[in-house]
């Protein structure tokens, strides 16, 4: 009888077990191909960035006209899948982009953004898988210099890396063998993706923020008192409230500029349904600014993890 209560004792800690990781939440990926990558290949744009050109990933060009980028994309989302890991699509999110960015021209909203801001935005997804590798040959061989980079979507800050360096047949595609580079790896490195995954659930997604005062909108600029506080301090005090365990640092200031950096927000809203990005976040800082102090603001969002509020006139 002991032994019999022993079993379904062990066999109930076992069911309750599997029922925790099956509902343990994990990160949605996106696999993309790495910046350096595509510009290596070709497959960019130019970009003018307040008066500065720049090369961003012409994506499309790069999915269009690449097969051996689809295939690789795909198998490594063929692992993540098989790892059990929510999947956001780049190319469907790139699609949408293209889509309403049509529409916006044709409404004649034709305000310039880093495409990949917005792709990064309309994904939402919380890691980055960045994809890069070579195929080198020797006589009939092929060798594959295969690098996998997490980065969080939010703070652009690097978690764990892959390497691959697999020998194959000169028959072996490129599925073949992108899978056979990194699958042996694939235990420690989503072992690390789920580390920084829980670590942003426990303490908080890691995100920055700036805000600044337009030339004679205030009086004192950031040193403008109200109900005799000033603004800088009311500010900083709002923005403890609203962090978790009031995590967040000041980079800089001066009388008319914050930066703040290391700034933890909840991942999810007050009912737990919808993720917060720096944008959602921050609508409840600008309410707080202009329901309480009459001020006028207008924000920018660049990518997930940072907003630019202006106090105007």
């Amino acid at each position: 009888m002991k032994i019999v209560k022993l079993f379904f004792f062990v066999a109930t800690l076992l069911w309750i077990n599997v029922e925790a990781f099956a509902q343990a939440k994990r990160a949605t990926i996106m696999v993309m191909p790495e910046y350096d990558w595509c510009i290596e290949q070709g497959y960019y744009k130019d970009y003018d960035d307040q008066g500065e050109t720049i090369k961003v990933p012409d994506y499309d060009k790069a999915f269009t006209t690449n097969s051996e980028l689809r295939n690789a994309i795909a198998t490594i989302q063929s692992i993540m899948a098989e790892r059990g890991y929510p999947l956001e699509d780049m190319r469907r999110s790139g699609r949408s982009v293209s889509g309403r960015n049509a529409r916006r021209a044709a409404r004649r909203q034709t305000a310039s953004q880093n495409p990949i801001d917005v792709l990064l935005r309309e994904a939402k997804a919380d890691i980055v898988l960045d994809l890069s590798w070579s195929v080198y040959k020797n006589g009939p061989i092929k060798n594959i210099a295969f690098i996998l980079n997490g980065v969080d979507a939010y703070s652009d800050k690097a978690i764990a890396p892959v390497e691959g360096n697999e020998v194959k047949s000169s028959d072996a595609d490129i599925n073949a063998m992108v899978r056979a580079s990194v699958l042996n790896q694939m235990d420690d490195f989503c072992s690390k993706l789920d580390a920084h995954f829980q670590s942003i659930l426990e303490n908080g997604r890691e995100i920055t923020f700036s805000i600044e005062v337009e030339e004679d909108a205030l009086g004192d600029y950031l040193d403008t008192r109200f109900d005799g506080k000033p603004l800088n301090r009311i500010i900083r005090d709002w923005v403890a409230e609203n962090t978790v365990n009031r995590n967040f640092s000041v980079a800089s200031s001066s009388e008319d500029y914050m930066d703040f950096d290391q700034v933890r927000i909840p991942v999810y809203d007050s009912d737990g349904l919808d993720a917060l990005d720096a944008m959602t976040w921050s609508e409840g800082l600008v309410d707080m600014l202009e329901n309480n102090y009459k001020l006028k603001t207008k924000t920018d969002e660049i990518g997930l993890g940072r907003v630019e509020i202006m106090i105007v006139k």
